[in-house]
């Protein structure tokens, strides 16, 4: 039987569930733009942090971007507005739910991914927007590679220092993780 809490935790996880799917199945401009509409009155209402919103209006930038010169304009604003409804729905959640919630509703290792999960999005957002804004006093925003390059290295960097420290605490094998033959 569910604890209350891990009940209002499941609810919360299936109407995000339910929010992307929906929007990945509607289609359009006028689809996306209600959903991202939707996503940010929730985000407002629940007082997403300002450095989510950055890092949500970002990323929706570059991927209509990068849609809007593969398929059209059409594709690309549809797609930036779908990934903007999509970051701050799940900023809502981030907000909204303790990382204990998590943890009581899904059974070890995949309570602990969930969590870390979760809680990495806003450092990569910062980590993504901190390189980009590097990049641009260098004068160098214009060709992608000066700034996705760094950011996906200092990601890396920051997934094996959790794995690190999760390690040291003795929360996971780091040998067996990694597929690495134990040292007996």
């Amino acid at each position: 039987m569910l604890t209350r809490g891990a009940a209002r935790t499941l609810a919360k996880l299936a109407a995000l569930a339910g929010f992307s799917l929906a929007m990945v199945l509607a289609s359009g401009v006028p689809a996306a733009a209600v959903g991202a509409g939707l996503g940010a009155v929730a985000a407002l209402v629940v007082g997403v942090p300002r450095r989510a919103w950055r890092g949500a209006v970002l990323l929706a930038l570059v991927v209509g971007a990068g849609r809007t010169w593969s398929g059209g304009a059409a594709v690309g604003t549809a797609a930036g507005l779908d990934v903007l409804a999509l970051v701050l729905a799940a900023a809502v959640l981030v907000a909204r739910t303790a990382p204990d919630e998590l943890l009581d509703l899904l059974p070890g290792r995949l309570g602990l991914a969930a969590v870390l999960m979760v809680g990495s999005i806003p450092g990569l957002v910062g980590t993504v927007a901190a390189t980009r804004e590097a990049a641009r006093a260098r004068g160098c925003e214009r060709d992608p590679r000066t700034w996705l390059t760094p950011a996906a290295v200092r990601a890396v960097a920051r997934a094996h220092a959790t794995g690190e420290a999760l390690a040291a605490r003795g929360l996971v094998d780091a040998a067996a993780d990694a597929n690495e033959p134990r040292v007996t």
